[in-house]
């Protein structure tokens, strides 16, 4: 008949002063640290699942105008087009794009 997880923990407490030094103890040490871990009681169900993971989704990226050029930029970003942020030249951006 096999133990029960109490009864494992008097026979590890009976041992304890038998094999303190010993590798074995360690390694049955490690046995029941994994037998004695959280394990949840019950099934999650999908519907519990789904709504904690509503607020996971990715959100769609923002974007604007840029005043100066025209291209298309994120707000609050320097335009990767010409360099102009709030009507001001951050950036000075080359026309000539060097090739390899």
């Amino acid at each position: 008949m096999p133990l029960h997880l109490c009864e494992w923990h008097i026979l590890i407490e009976d041992f304890t002063c038998f094999l303190k030094q010993s590798t074995v103890f360690t390694q049955l040490k490690d046995l029941f640290e994994v037998i004695n871990m959280a394990v949840p009681k019950k099934k999650t169900s999908k519907s519990r699942r789904d709504q904690r993971r509503a607020h996971d989704a990715l959100s769609q990226i923002m974007v604007t105008e840029c005043q100066n050029c025209g291209e298309k930029k994120r707000p609050h970003h320097i335009c990767d087009g010409c360099g102009f942020y709030n009507g001001k030249q951050i950036i000075r951006q080359n026309d000539t794009v060097a090739t390899a």
